[in-house]
């Protein structure tokens, strides 16, 4: 680790070669280095859930109360992310709304 990284924590980094993604060569990047990367993969997802949020259909009495998103960004070596939600669903989020009646 050069004297550069702020950061003494590194993370483990994907390689993605046509349709296989693996963890089959150890690849590693300081933290430091994939920040934007993280960033953008998180912000990218929070507007994504926020615009469904604001574009669904008003529900009678009802008006949504908490929402939650659930979903894993994995850094791929080279650059940029992967998005994912759990071993089975690659790029997916889990979105929970939770209504409360209006008054």
């Amino acid at each position: 680790m050069t004297s550069q990284h702020r950061n003494p924590v590194w993370i483990q980094t994907v390689e993605v070669g046509g349709r296989h993604i693996g963890w089959d060569v150890p690849a590693g990047a300081p933290v430091d280095d994939r920040l934007g990367d993280i960033r953008t993969g998180v912000d990218t997802v929070a507007r994504l859930v926020a615009d469904a949020v604001l574009a669904m259909p008003a529900a009678g009495d009802w008006e949504a109360d908490e929402v939650r998103a659930s979903f894993s960004v994995t850094p791929v070596s080279g650059g940029g992310v992967l998005l994912s939600h759990g071993r089975d669903r690659p790029a997916a989020v889990g979105v929970r709304v939770t209504y409360r009646r209006r008054g």
